[in-house]
């Protein structure tokens, strides 16, 4: 009952992600458009690959713990090592994107606590992963 509810919940969470993503692709052109207005120093076409680029990422991550969820609901143990290469793949690149200056504008900007919080998530699931225990219903009178 606890693997298919938090199953759950990561679908969910992957699919606002992924919604998320897909909203934020299709209106780059329209956010660029008010980029010079807010500030002047800003290039919107360098914004709009970063931005485009940031979206592409949430969408793969979205349909990846989408992907993941269905099959942590199928009791699949595998899945648990998706989300973890998932997570830990966002977390790694949002740390070298930082480290090499690729990070420009406010939405790229790395915060400690969030990243020290989202490093929790795939440590959790690799341990869930190596922990993993067959579903298997053990009777009195099997023991």
């Amino acid at each position: 009952m606890k693997d298919r509810l938090g199953a759950g919940i990561i679908f969910l969470g992957s699919l606002g992600l992924l919604a998320y993503g897909v909203w934020a692709l299709v209106l780059t052109h329209q956010m660029t458009q008010f980029i010079p207005s807010l500030d002047p120093e800003i290039d919107p076409t360098d914004f709009a690959s970063h931005w485009i680029l940031a979206a592409s990422c949430w969408i793969f991550a979205g349909l990846a713990g989408a992907f993941a969820a269905v099959a942590l609901y199928h009791h699949k143990r595998w899945s648990l090592a998706l989300l973890a290469g998932v997570a830990a793949s966002s977390v790694l690149f949002d740390l070298a994107s930082n480290a090499t200056g690729y990070a420009k504008y406010a939405y790229e900007a790395i915060d400690p606590i969030q990243t020290i919080l989202a490093a929790l998530f795939p440590a959790a699931c690799l341990f869930a992963f190596l922990r993993w225990q067959s579903h298997a219903r053990v009777s009195d009178s099997d023991a």
